[in-house]
């Protein structure tokens, strides 16, 4: 897929958000099975979706991108002129503690300050529906996903005879 797909993706999102707003996307991390037997990894299907991920500033031209170590001062900065965060978090790696940064401007301010509302709300439900709409490489590419499937499974298919090892057939579909 092509850097103008995913930033045409990225803008049909922010055409749908309110002036003033933050979107916190956290991405999956490598799961652990056994000391150092790593998982399979699969990223978060959002954050796919809005960067085919490597690199924020280099890789899709993002006006901004900080060390997931900095999160927390720099939102804690943007929340003082921003009103809406928008999170997706599936895995809740930041969900606890968002509501304690939204608070914190009402903490750490003095009594006469006027403190202004912040709205939660989950990217899915703004994402999602742009998710359902499929671009003509989308299509082609899932087709011939569907493609390469099917041809292993009938290699699968055809492979397997009475007194054929089931590793054998599985060796055909790999």
């Amino acid at each position: 897929m092509s850097r103008d797909l995913y930033q045409t993706r990225r803008k049909a999102l922010f055409e749908q958000l309110p002036e003033g707003c933050i979107v916190i996307l956290a991405d999956y991390q490598q799961k652990i099975r056994s000391k150092n037997i790593k998982y399979h990894f699969r990223q978060d299907n959002d954050f796919l979706y809005l960067t085919g991920f490597d690199g924020a500033i280099i890789d899709f031209n993002a006006d901004e991108a900080y060390d997931i170590a900095e999160l927390e001062t720099v939102l804690l900065s943007q929340l003082t002129t921003q009103r809406h965060i928008f999170i997706g978090d599936e895995l809740g790696r930041f969900s606890s503690r968002v509501i304690g940064w939204m608070n914190h401007q009402r903490n750490t301010t003095s009594f006469d300050t006027i403190k202004h509302h912040l709205s939660l709300t989950p990217l899915a439900k703004v994402l999602h529906p742009l998710r359902v709409i499929k671009s003509a490489d989308e299509i082609a590419k899932t087709k011939a996903a569907v493609k390469a499937s099917t041809d292993g499974h009938r290699a699968v298919m055809q492979a397997c005879k009475p007194g054929v090892n089931g590793s054998l057939c599985i060796g055909y579909h790999s």
